[in-house]
């Protein structure tokens, strides 16, 4: 189970995530807390948990590292923000 579920995304396409009907949960945070090995890279394996326990209805990890586009979502706080676009 190998695999590369969790996708940089820019701000642009978080926008479009809004328009589609598939789920997907979008991290906000700072590209080394991401890292494997960083504060939140339980992610990853999250990302993959998914993927193969629930097949019949996927979701799509990402996460993007734009403090600018982080507070364009009305995301004020430096912490690590997960959120969900349904």
């Amino acid at each position: 189970m190998t695999g590369a579920y969790l996708q940089e995304i820019n701000c642009m396409q978080i926008e479009s995530l809004r328009e589609e009907s598939v789920i997907s949960l979008v991290v906000y945070a700072k590209e080394e807390e991401v890292a494997h090995g960083g504060q939140i890279d339980y992610v990853h394996r999250l990302s993959t948990f998914d993927r193969f326990n629930f097949p019949e209805q996927p979701i799509l990890f990402f996460y993007n590292t734009d403090a600018e586009c982080k507070k364009q979502h009305s995301i004020e706080s430096d912490d690590p923000a997960f959120v969900m676009y349904v």
